[in-house]
């Protein structure tokens, strides 16, 4: 009796597993589903899927068209539509059913790229999936196995709730409407994308068709198997640092003078690998970054790269940086460490715009020596921050810190800020610490010849600016404006120039 129970519950469970499956080989066409109505819409796409073995029925005789697809369902698609190939799962995602019909699925999908999963390494095999996740699986795909071009997202535009698709989903969404993979759905008699509404099955069968139909429209690269095969292995470098995520294109003509395009990203290692490169010895291909943001800017291809049937060929691509390291020494005159001035252990600022207008801002700590470096500073306009630093107190006006100080100063020490531009490389700028030149400052006022006129109205000593000009003790010239009088703080026609430098010798303001 326990034997037969054991074989009952195994029955048990094959039959359920085979009810459940989107993909099986119990079908030649629509017409063996009674509940596939003759005349509806997607009885064309069922036909097509179940001829094709990308889907079957939920059982024997149902395809069940207006049930709901999870994630399960439709990645099991797409690994039929990939021949299913066999899988080596080094990483498996960790909430797949042992044994179940989408296990060896799920682990090629991850195992290529075809999808990431929900997080906390899960694929979420049970949850019904969207229209926009249904949109990057088929771009993972049409990108990573197909080796398309998936870079025209140029088609969602025209729908009213284009805004709705997520961020994460745009590209892919923008693709598939693009190449007819997805297509509208009504809504109230308006035409919409619905981005996060589930997939019917028989909804399912039409994009299939679609999507099969795309890549059927792919231009294949015809290479003899005479010609062999060899690999290629870019290490991508900036500032002798490996760099990942960078996205390399090898173009270029084989022996047989066939155009060749492929695609390859760079690992944590920056290790980018073409694996099955058509042998070419008359070194016919380039190598360039595609997806270089504005740190690297627009790269050079590396040229003349050959390939050896059977061999690996090893490049080096260095990013052209755009930037650089800043480096500033800070000094103190003779006078300003008399002071008690430091120069180490100051933290700096510089501040100011990227040549592609971002705002960015950057601290650094000046070391024993009085040098602080920048590191890693895009292209761009910038500002070092000032120092004052006041006597009885232990930072620099709030701007720049001493991290450790036994003494304040005892006068007011300045260096002033400076405007300078990185372009491509490293810059050095000095900065000294001094104590500042004396400072004057001139009072001036407008005076109406009428008083009786003057007392009634004001408004003809109102408006007037005061300007200082001349040459200052250090040689520089000096040309201060004053505010304008008539304001709040300048009444009756008054003004203060402060600030002036002291006048040199036998001269004057």
């Amino acid at each position: 009796m326990k034997k037969t129970g054991k074989l009952i519950t195994l029955i048990l469970v094959v039959a359920m597993a085979l009810s459940l499956m989107s993909v099986a080989a119990l079908a030649d066409s629509s017409e063996t589903y009674k509940d596939v109505v003759a005349g509806k819409w997607y009885v064309q796409y069922v036909d097509y899927v179940v001829e094709n073995g990308l889907m079957s029925g939920m059982s024997e005789d149902t395809f069940a068209p207006n049930t709901a697809v999870n994630r399960a369902m439709f990645i099991q698609t797409l690994y039929a539509l990939a021949e299913k190939p066999e899988v080596d799962v080094t990483d498996p995602f960790n909430d797949l059913a042992e044994g179940a019909y989408y296990e060896d699925a799920a682990n090629w999908a991850k195992a290529k790229g075809v999808a990431s999963g929900m997080g906390d390494n899960t694929f979420g095999p049970n949850k019904e999936i969207t229209r926009q996740e249904a949109a990057t699986f088929f771009q993972a795909y049409a990108e990573k196995i197909a080796g398309a071009d998936v870079s025209d997202a140029s088609g969602m535009n025209k729908y009213p709730d284009a805004d709705k698709v997520a961020k994460w989903a745009k590209n892919a969404m923008g693709w598939a409407v693009k190449n007819n993979i997805i297509s509208g759905s009504k809504d109230d008699g308006v035409v919409v994308l619905a981005p996060e509404r589930g997939l019917t099955r028989a909804e399912l069968a039409a994009m299939l068709k679609a999507f099969n139909k795309y890549l059927d429209g792919l231009k294949p690269v015809v290479v003899p198997d005479e010609i062999g095969y060899g690999t290629v292995v870019v290490t991508v470098k900036a500032s002798d640092k490996a760099v990942s995520g960078i996205e390399l294109a090898l173009t270029g003509k084989d022996n047989d003078n066939n155009e060749i395009s492929l695609k390859a990203t760079s690992d944590a290692k920056g290790v980018a690998t073409f694996e099955n490169v058509p042998a070419s010895d008359k070194a016919g291909y380039s190598i360039i970054a595609t997806n270089a943001d504005a740190r690297y800017g627009e790269q050079k291809a590396v040229t003349a790269v050959a390939v050896t049937p059977k061999e690996t060929t090893e490049v080096t691509y260095n990013l052209d940086e755009i930037g650089g390291n800043v480096t500033v020494t800070l000094s103190a005159t003779e006078a300003a460490r008399d002071q008690r001035a430091v120069v180490g252990g100051v933290k700096l600022h510089i501040y100011g715009y990227t040549k592609d207008n971002q705002y960015f801002i950057k601290s650094a700590v000046t070391d024993e020596k009085g040098v602080a470096t920048f590191e890693k500073v895009p292209a761009g306009e910038y500002t070092l921050d000032g120092i004052v630093e006041k006597p009885g107190t232990y930072n620099f006006g709030g701007k720049n810190d001493v991290a450790e100080r036994y003494d304040a100063p005892k006068v007011e020490l300045v260096a002033n800020e400076q405007n300078f531009a990185v372009e491509s490389g490293n810059v050095e700028l000095s900065m000294v610490l001094d104590i500042p030149e004396n400072f004057t400052s001139f009072k001036a006022k407008v005076v109406n010849g009428d008083a009786e006129y003057a007392k009634e109205d004001k408004s003809d000593v109102n408006g007037y600016q005061f300007l200082v000009t001349g040459k200052a003790k250090n040689g520089s010239n000096v040309n201060i404006a004053s505010n304008y009088t008539g304001t709040a703080r300048n009444k009756n026609g008054e003004v203060e120039i402060i600030n002036v430098p002291e006048v040199a010798k036998d001269t004057k303001y």
